[in-house]
């Protein structure tokens, strides 16, 4: 049984409309529009899974080092707090998924790895595209969020320039060629 928790930017300038998602029986529902590119919580038999499409771009600068050879590395990092009043937000889950973007210049491919697995791709809009695509990433266990209780999360993509080598981290305190920040944050109620 999956419970759905699709959750709304606390900025959002519209207020969420109800889906018009049928509900499970004995099983709380949560619903609100989702716009493309919104992230969705949901709660499997193992625990909470995230699924979202971030908008992920490279500057020319980027573009070129990597087809010039350099390996570029980016972290996904999730946190989800619980606020308090009396005291600073409670942290319930933080967790990370790091990626390596390479340009093999024989095959002409380029290659997406992430821990032990590594795809690749013919063109670098879909290697950008498997970084900034996330599909069922177990981010808690079921009992890691409770019902009823309001929690606030944040997701960033950044590129991690702590492991690009010394002379281009130089470059990451200048210009904002080198920047690729994505980043959403919501309140939601499961």
């Amino acid at each position: 049984m999956a419970l759905l928790l699709t959750v709304v930017p606390a900025v959002a300038a519209d207020p969420p409309t109800p889906s018009a998602a049928p509900a499970q029986a004995g099983a709380p529902t949560i619903s609100a529009a989702a716009a493309p590119g919104t992230p969705q919580l949901r709660r499997e038999d193992n625990g909470w899974e995230l699924t979202t499409d971030l908008d992920l771009q490279l500057s020319p600068t980027l573009e070129s080092a990597l087809q010039r050879g350099l390996p570029l590395y980016f972290t996904l990092r999730l946190q989800i707090t619980r606020p308090r009043w009396y005291w600073l937000d409670a942290e319930v889950v933080d967790v990370r998924r790091d990626y390596r973007v390479s340009y093999h210049a024989l095959t002409r491919q380029y290659r997406v790895a992430s821990g032990a697995l590594g795809l690749s791709y013919p063109t670098l809009a879909e290697a950008m595209r498997a970084v900034a695509s996330v599909h069922g990433w177990a981010v808690a266990e079921s009992s890691r969020l409770k019902a009823g209780e309001r929690y606030r999360a944040r997701l960033a993509l950044r590129l991690d320039g702590s492991r690009l080598p010394k002379p281009f981290q130089i470059n990451l305190l200048g210009p904002a060629e080198w920047s690729t920040d994505v980043e959403t944050e919501w309140e939601f109620t499961p």
